[in-house]
């Protein structure tokens, strides 16, 4: 068996980029590290805890991002020491007919590749364009048998067989041609797909996934719904029981009620580009209307160091919305670290 180098899942990027964090606590307004890239805005799924369908559901017609439109985009990206793209966004990003180009293209220019997935359209053929490309594909599946994952995904139930296929197909063609892409499986738990848990342990261990993830559902209004005690204890036995489980979700009780920031600079390091090319800070977004420019009106390279950029980061910055937005935070993790190295190291910071 293929033994895969351990991959950085997520999580802030500040610590393994020490001079570009240092750019910016200089002044110098360096370029974000990660771009999530929407490029597709729809689904052939229609999950019931799909996050962005609680606030804009999808429309009849799936939106493509444009293709010229995001290598010029890229090309800046890159150019202003972006080092990561993660393929996901308000869709299902393998609907968008060119997307093995634009991973592909994305990777001639050094920027790492990531991407997350229902799977179903992952048939031998994309697989084998887009593996060489890729860091990690992480998995949406959220039933472990075919009956509760079409009810959770809203689809056939004949589709979880498919799935199935695709990621057996898929790991073997990563290690046949030893590609590094980690397979990712994500759970996300809720009283719809308790029952099933036991049986996304054994897919995960029948097609040979690197990990098996489980999460916490959020929603629109409580942030992260709790998993019953007796289940968080069933879940976290099984990650004691077997290496390639993890879990990352709680039963709440010692979880504050509010973020542990309070000010916030992550979407100086982390930003959202969707299919229309938007240029969005982070999910405050889903409340204010947070947008610093267009890619198919402006070039990256002009819109970040725009002054409508610079006006809201500004606000942003203050952390006035945090009690809101904080719920649902894309940049979490470089909040908690940016606060954290200036706690420690700039004991004025709070003036500033």
């Amino acid at each position: 068996m293929t033994t895969m180098p351990k991959k950085d899942i997520g999580g802030s990027k500040l610590q393994s980029y020490p001079e570009h964090f240092q750019a910016w606590l200089d002044g110098k307004n360096p370029g974000p590290l990660v771009a999530e890239i929407g490029v597709v805005n729809g689904c052939n799924h229609n999950c019931l805890h799909c996050d962005f369908q609680m606030f804009e559901p999808y429309g009849k017609h799936n939106k493509y991002l444009d293709f010229e439109v995001f290598k010029k985009f890229a090309i800046d990206f890159a150019n202003m020491g972006g080092v990561e793209f993660f393929f996901a966004g308000s869709g299902e990003p393998l609907l968008h007919p060119k997307l093995p180009e634009i991973i592909s293209f994305a990777k001639s220019l050094g920027i790492n590749c990531t991407m997350s997935s229902n799977g179903q359209l992952l048939t031998k053929t994309n697989a084998e364009k887009i593996l060489p490309h890729l860091d990690w594909i992480r998995f949406s599946v959220n039933g472990g048998d075919s009956k509760t994952y079409a009810k959770i995904h809203d689809c056939r139930s004949i589709e979880f067989e498919r799935l199935e296929k695709n990621l057996s197909d898929g790991v073997n063609i990563r290690n046949s041609e030893g590609y590094n892409a980690q397979f990712i499986l994500q759970y996300i738990i809720y009283d719809l797909n308790i029952d099933s848990i036991p049986g996304i342990v054994d897919l995960h261990n029948r097609v040979g996934t690197d990990k098996l993830l489980f999460r916490n559902r959020i929603d629109k209004v409580s942030n992260e719904n709790s998993v019953p005690q007796h289940i968080l204890e069933q879940i976290l036995e099984i990650e004691k029981e077997q290496e390639k489980v993890e879990v990352r979700c709680s039963n709440n009780q010692n979880k504050p009620e509010t973020p542990t920031w309070s000010k916030c600079y992550g979407p100086n390091f982390r930003i959202y580009l969707e299919s229309s090319g938007n240029i969005i800070p982070c999910s405050r977004d889903f409340y204010i209307d947070s947008k610093i420019g267009n890619i198919n009106q402006t070039s990256f390279k002009d819109i970040w160091h725009s002054n409508k950029r610079e006006t809201i980061y500004s606000e942003i910055a203050t952390g006035k919305d945090i009690s809101i937005c904080g719920k649902f935070c894309q940049v979490s993790f470089d909040n908690i670290y940016v606060q954290g190295w200036l706690e420690k190291n700039s004991p004025d910071w709070q003036k500033k």
